[in-house]
């Protein structure tokens, strides 16, 4: 993870803000403006989501350089009125185009993309070719002679709702003459907006290489130890596959699973525990499978032509928010020890990508009362997580201080 020209280990840390269809798989077509001026010459009816999650529906409309004027209805929360005026295209989300044979429509004009004259576009298509699922933004780092997928951001905030913050390490990022290249794409039908996206840099030069944890500290890596022991919920023993990283992935074995599994994964590992050790760093490598995918798949066909109204309803319900806290939770992987009387939970890792190996850390802190070996469970919904590795570090380091560049 070393920089060849500097001595720098760089992270990028991306803050989403507002994320409407966000990492959630949309099946409708994203096209350029020339759509809503079809809509308009065709007489067809329009479905506009504001930022403030007011939910237009006009039965006629018109536009300019900078604004759309309509007149219909506005729902906003419970209420409903009639509505007749302007709307600056500063302040659309989404653009719904409506078809006469019922509530038919596709994306049209997704507001974030890029604005020229007053009015957003589409963007230029990418030089990437799209070989692959998956819908968060795509994180590349330039090596020096190519961009290398890297990370995918935000993966768990489909919408306002539940914004978040995620920081990736770019081990890939190489400087030339001072400078580095970073590429965030979209490349899926959807709108990503940010609040902002910083780049930070850690002095690690005398460390073999770095993680981080859950926390965004990063910490160095000196001396990983593997596992003693491992075996999965249906008592197999699987320490071979997950003793080292070599991209062997150990997967749920789909047959074990039951009702009283409670359909969750769990692994069950052993570490030798030094004597005068009260800290450790706890390495998790993974990759999280396509049943994300799926699942949203799944939900946006459910949800069809009534997505607006969807996020409109996930901003404002609360109940509906608690629903999703709740199932991102269950898909998160939950990380416990135990002194021999039960389980504490310690720590747990969000979902990150379905498309990209990655690596985190889970900082363990008050081991004195702990006796040799460390027990550490780890579990999850059914087939969510594949894990590659599980090592635990015992380098008694304070985490690198990260400079803002």
């Amino acid at each position: 993870m070393k920089n060849s020209t500097s001595h720098f280990i760089v992270l990028l840390f991306p803050v989403i803000t507002v994320v409407l269809i966000g990492c959630f798989s949309s099946s409708r077509s994203v096209t350029q403006l020339s759509d809503l001026e079809k809509a308009y010459i065709e007489e067809e009816s329009i479905r506009v989501l504001t930022l403030d999650s007011a939910l237009y529906t006009f039965e006629s409309f018109s536009f300019s350089d900078s604004t759309l004027y309509g007149e219909g209805r506005r729902k906003y929360k419970k209420e409903t009125a009639n509505f007749q005026g302007t709307i600056t295209f500063s302040e659309i989300v989404f653009v719904e185009r409506l078809k006469s044979n019922g509530w038919k429509a596709f994306w049209l004009v997704p507001m974030s993309a890029a604005v020229i004259g007053g009015m957003a576009t589409l963007m230029e298509p990418s030089e990437f070719t799209i070989r692959r699922s998956g819908s968060c933004p795509f994180i590349y780092s330039y090596d020096g002679s190519e961009f290398v997928l890297e990370a995918e951001a935000f993966s768990t905030a489909i919408s306002q709702a539940l914004e978040t913050q995620t920081f990736h390490l770019l081990p890939s990022l190489k400087s030339n003459r001072g400078e580095v290249k970073v590429r965030i794409t979209n490349e899926r039908p959807e709108t990503h907006m940010f609040n902002s996206i910083k780049l930070f840099a850690v002095d690690a030069l005398r460390a073999p290489s770095v993680v981080m944890d859950t926390e965004n500290n990063v910490w160095a890596v000196h001396n990983a130890r593997m596992p003693v022991s491992a075996r999965d919920h249906s008592d197999t023993d699987i320490l071979d596959t997950i003793k080292k990283k070599d991209g062997t992935f150990w997967k749920s074995g789909m047959e074990d699973i039951s009702l009283d599994s409670d359909f969750r994964d769990k692994v069950e590992v052993q570490f030798e525990l030094p004597q005068e050790k009260s800290e450790a760093t706890l390495i998790v490598d993974a990759i999280n499978s396509e049943l994300i995918t799926e699942v949203y798949s799944a939900a946006g066909a459910i949800i069809g032509e009534e997505s607006l109204m969807f996020y409109q309803a996930l901003e404002q319900d609360t109940d509906l928010k608690n629903f999703f806290l709740s199932w991102i939770r269950k898909s998160s992987l939950l990380i416990e020890i135990t002194d021999g009387n039960g389980w504490k939970e310690v720590g747990s890792l969000l979902p990150e990508a379905n498309m990209v190996p990655f690596t985190r850390a889970i900082h363990l802190e008050n081991l004195d009362d702990y006796e040799s070996p460390l027990t550490v469970r780890f579990s999850s919904m059914t087939d969510v997580w594949h894990i590659d590795a599980l090592s635990v570090d015992y380098s008694n380091e304070a985490p690198h201080a990260m400079q803002s560049l």
